[in-house]
């Protein structure tokens, strides 16, 4: 399996662990001033509890 396929299928694991604990998530990716690619996920639920990650 490669790098590409062996990190989507982790966070297809992670979104629906997120998912089955009540979660909602989101992601989005951006390219910064230095021309390289961001991921930004943000996981909350109903209750205000929010979780965030930069990569």
């Amino acid at each position: 399996m490669s790098a590409v396929h062996a990190s989507v299928k982790y966070w297809e694991i992670i979104a629906d662990n997120l998912h089955d604990a009540g979660w909602s998530l989101g992601w989005v990716s951006a390219i910064d001033s230095e021309w390289r690619t961001i991921w930004i996920a943000d996981a909350h639920r109903g209750d205000g509890k929010r979780f965030v990650v930069l990569r």
